[in-house]
């Protein structure tokens, strides 16, 4: 897969649930001694952890030996834990080497938790609509400025609220006689079928966007 620098994913909203911010990953052995591909994750992204943490299943798949213990501060307070030094594959082809991540506990079916270590390396925002979430992130960062560009331009090419009109350009003056003959003025006989013609030329012409990747919904606990 080549890589490509932005990321989008698209979440479906409900007034009555809270929003999981989920997506398949890779993560791997260090490029060095991988002898294992990649194994297939489910992640969830969360701005509010400091580093990116892996489970037990991961660590077994993997066979990682961890290279230190480090101290993780966590609701319940803090505890020393095992790190590992990984590389995580992310939906765009993407591949960050040598990320250390933490051991750390999850609900199933998480396997991974992307913290602002990896959060941070680009450009991150969340843009909501009436029934969907856009996540977009660039990595590695092209700059804030071109980051919300490109989420602007991916907004306007696809908004279903703002839909796009076609522009017309009559081929005569639209109270002169029509020149196919039938006496009415344009405006009154042929303009219309024109105004089609033209507009269905101008929507065949439109660049064609990929829809956006739609993530896969987190089960709940117990599913």
């Amino acid at each position: 897969m080549k890589p490509q620098p932005h990321l989008r994913l698209t979440y479906k909203t409900k007034p009555d649930q809270p929003l999981a911010l989920s997506c398949r990953v890779g993560i791997g052995q260090l490029e060095a001694f991988r002898t294992k591909p990649w194994h297939n994750c489910l992640a969830i992204w969360d701005m509010g952890a400091s580093n990116t943490s892996i489970t037990q299943d991961v660590v077994d798949a993997l066979q990682l030996s961890h290279h230190t213990f480090v101290r993780v501060d966590t609701a319940l307070g803090s505890a020393m834990a095992p790190q590992y030094l990984v590389s995580i594959l992310l939906p765009n082809g993407y591949q960050i080497k040598s990320l250390a991540v933490t051991l750390g506990k999850m609900v199933a079916p998480l396997q991974v938790l992307i913290g602002m270590d990896v959060i941070a390396k680009g450009d991150f925002s969340l843009v909501r609509g009436k029934e969907t979430c856009d996540l977009h992130f660039t990595c590695p960062s092209l700059g804030l400025d071109n980051h919300h560009k490109e989420v602007k331009r991916l907004r306007a090419l696809d908004a279903p609220d703002k839909p796009k009109v076609a522009p017309f350009t009559p081929n005569q003056s639209r109270n002169s006689p029509c020149k196919c003959g039938s006496g009415e003025i344009y405006k009154r006989c042929c303009e219309e079928k024109h105004r089609a013609e033209q507009a269905e030329a101008w929507k065949a012409a439109q660049p064609q966007v990929p829809p956006a990747e739609e993530a896969e919904p987190v089960p709940a606990a117990g599913a």
